[in-house]
C-alpha cells in the first residue's frame, strides 16, 4: 500500500513540474510601429458572466457564459461557452466548443479555426475552418483564406473561400447574384443534388449523395465476430500482465466484488463524474493542462480495460471454489468470464444495462483495490 502511494504521488508530481515547466513563457516585447501593447490577463464580469479577453501574449484558455476576445492574442487560444465572440486578432489557432460561435467583421484568426457549435457565423478573416455545427454563416465580409471543411445541417454562403469548400450538409444555400465566392473546388454532400448559381464556384463542383447503408447481414457478423475477439485478445493480455506484474490485484478485485459491492459501485459512479471535471478544470487553470491530458489518458485506459477488470474479479471468485488453484486455470476463467460479459452486452434492451454495470464496476473495483489495505490470500463465500 505505501508503495502504491509513493508511485501516485511520484507520478503527480511529475506532471506538475512538467506541466509548470512546458507552460513557462517569456514575456516577449515587440518593437513594431502601432503594435497593440501587451497585457497577461483577462478580465470577468460576476454579474452577466462575461469573460473579456484583452491583449496577451501567450495562449488563451477560458470558459465562461460568454466569453468575448476583443484584444490581440498572440498564441493559440482554447474557449469554451454558451457564446463565444471573435472580435479582436489571435495570431494562432482557435479552438471553440460552443452553442454560437460569432467571428465578427474586422476580426482576424491567422491560423485554424476548430469549432463545435450549433451557430456559426463568420464575418471577419480566418485562414482555415474545421467546424461541426448545425446552422454555418459565411456572411458577406467574411473571408477564408484557404480550406473550408464543414459538417453542417445548414450552411449559407455570402462570403469568400480562397481555396477548396468540403462539406457535408442537408441544406446548401448560396447568396443571389453571388460571384467568384469559391476559389477552389466544392465538394460537397447533401441527400439531394443542389442547383449551383453560375459563376459561385471558380473551380470545380464534384457532388456526392449522402446515403446511409444498410450492412448485409454477413457484414453484420463479421463485425460481431471480429469485436469478440478483439475485445477478448485485448482483454486477455490485461489479465496475462495483471497476474504475473501484479499478482495480488485478484485478490483485492474479487474482494471489492463480493465484500465491498456498494462502496465499488459508488466509487466507479463518482470517478466516472469526477475525472472528467477535475481534468476540465486542470486545463482552465492554463498552467496544468499537461496533466489534464495525463489523467484523461489514464482514464480512458482504465475504462477501455473495465471489463478485463471486472472479468478477472469474477474469475478469481470461481478459481477460489476449485481445487489446486493454478494461475492457468484463474487465467483461464478470467478470459471465459469477459466472453460471458461481452455477449450479455450484445443481448437486446439489458445489454446497455451490462455496459453500464461493468464499466461502473470495473472501474469502482479498480480503484478501491488501489486503495485497500490489505490482499487477501483467499476470498471465501
Amino acid at each position: 500500500m505505501k508503495k502504491t502511494f509513493k508511485i501516485l504521488a511520484l507520478c503527480f508530481a511529475l506532471l506538475v513540474v512538467f506541466s509548470s515547466v512546458c507552460f513557462a513563457t517569456d514575456v516577449v516585447t515587440t518593437s513594431q510601429e502601432g503594435a497593440m501593447p501587451i497585457a497577461e490577463t483577462s478580465q470577468s464580469s460576476g454579474e452577466n458572466e462575461t469573460t473579456t479577453i484583452p491583449n496577451t501574449n501567450s495562449a488563451v484558455y477560458e470558459g465562461n457564459t460568454n466569453v468575448l476576445l476583443n484584444g490581440y492574442v498572440n498564441g493559440n487560444s482554447f474557449l469554451m461557452g454558451q457564446k463565444v465572440t471573435i472580435s479582436g486578432y489571435v495570431k494562432g489557432d482557435l479552438f471553440v466548443m460552443a452553442n454560437s460561435l460569432v467571428i465578427e467583421s474586422g476580426a482576424e484568426v491567422t491560423g485554424t479555426v476548430f469549432a463545435l457549435a450549433k451557430e456559426m457565423k463568420i464575418s471577419g478573416k480566418v485562414n482555415d475552418v474545421y467546424a461541426l455545427s448545425q446552422e454555418f454563416t459565411l456572411a458577406e465580409n467574411g473571408f477564408v483564406a484557404r480550406d473550408l471543411n464543414l459538417s453542417v445541417s445548414t450552411a449559407t454562403f455570402q462570403g469568400k473561400v480562397g481555396r477548396d469548400v468540403n462539406l457535408s450538409a442537408n441544406t446548401l444555400s448560396f447568396d443571389e447574384g453571388a460571384k467568384n465566392l469559391i476559389g477552389g473546388n466544392l465538394n460537397y454532400s447533401t441527400p439531394n443534388e443542389v442547383t449551383i448559381p453560375e459563376d459561385v464556384v471558380i473551380g470545380k463542383v464534384n457532388f456526392e449523395k449522402m446515403t446511409v447503408e444498410q450492412p448485409s447481414t454477413a457484414k453484420i457478423i463479421s463485425n460481431y465476430v471480429t469485436n469478440f475477439f478483439i475485445v477478448v485478445l485485448y482483454a486477455t493480455l490485461v489479465i496475462i500482465l495483471a497476474t504475473f506484474v501484479t499478482p495480488n490485484f485478484a485478490k483485492k478485485a474479487t474482494y471489492s466484488m463480493t465484500k465491498k459491492p456498494f462502496i465499488s459501485a459508488l466509487i466507479g459512479i463518482g470517478a466516472i463524474i469526477f475525472v472528467p471535471i477535475a481534468s476540465l478544470i486542470l486545463a482552465l487553470t492554463g498552467i496544468f493542462v499537461y496533466a489534464s491530458c495525463a489523467l484523461i489518458v489514464v482514464y480512458l485506459l482504465v475504462l477501455s480495460i473495465t471489463i478485463a477488470i471486472l472479468g478477472m474479479a469474477i474469475g478469481n471468485y470461481f478459481a477460489n471454489k476449485l481445487k489446486n488453484i493454478t494461475k492457468t486455470k484463474f487465467i483461464l476463467l478470467s478470459i471465459a468470464s469477459v466472453a460471458i460479459l461481452w455477449l450479455l452486452q450484445q443481448v437486446p434492451f439489458v445489454g446497455g444495462y451490462i455496459s453500464i454495470f461493468t464499466v461502473v464496476f470495473g472501474l469502482g473495483i479498480f480503484v478501491y483495490s488501489l486503495f485497500t489495505k490489505k490482499a487477501l490470500e483467499e476470498v471465501k463465500e
